[in-house]
């Protein structure tokens, strides 16, 4: 049987929804559409709920690189997000960078 781990202090990140090899996250108030190769189902939002709700989306433009389509122009590249635990309280400092990445692995949190 598979074991699922969360981080259950985190509350500055939430993986909304994925499927359809993409995700649907968010870090602090942006909300992000990212691809995830892994993510091999369907989603469960229907796609216009997950217009509605992101911010950003990553276009790749080859398997190595991509741009990042924003709906409101002003929304920040960088932003800053908490990872906070009973034993740690940390500040991350969020970038969009040109190959999908933000800066910091929410799945790797439980490590």
């Amino acid at each position: 049987m598979i074991q699922l781990l969360t981080p259950q202090f985190w509350k500055d990140y939430e993986l909304i929804d994925c499927g359809d090899f993409e995700k649907l996250e968010r870090f602090g108030n942006l909300i992000l559409i990212r691809p995830e190769p892994q993510a091999v189902w369907s989603k469960a939002l229907p796609e216009n709920e997950w217009q509605k709700q992101h911010h950003i989306k990553f276009k790749g433009r080859s398997a190595t690189s991509g741009e990042w389509l924003k709906k409101n122009p002003a929304t920040p590249d960088r932003w800053q997000i908490d990872y906070q635990n009973p034993d740690v309280n940390i500040r991350l400092r969020m970038g969009l960078t040109s190959f999908k990445h933000v800066g910091v692995f929410p799945e790797q949190a439980v490590n």
